[in-house]
């Protein structure tokens, strides 16, 4: 993996933590409204990167 593949993930998870921060949500709901996001994800990525990517957003 390249290391701009990298950053570019761990600069997105800060996003979206910032994100449900700023719009007061709880867990639950926030991740039901990213789910529209990750289904996105999902087609334009092959499924290994794409559950790398899930696990490090609901572990942090």
């Amino acid at each position: 993996m390249m290391l701009s593949e990298v950053s570019e993930r761990a600069r997105r998870r800060r996003a979206t933590v910032n994100l449900s921060r700023v719009l007061g949500c709880h867990r639950s709901t926030y991740n039901r409204r990213w789910n529209k996001l990750r289904t996105d994800f999902l087609r334009r990525h092959d499924l290994l990167s794409f559950s790398n990517f899930a696990n490090e957003s609901t572990t942090t």
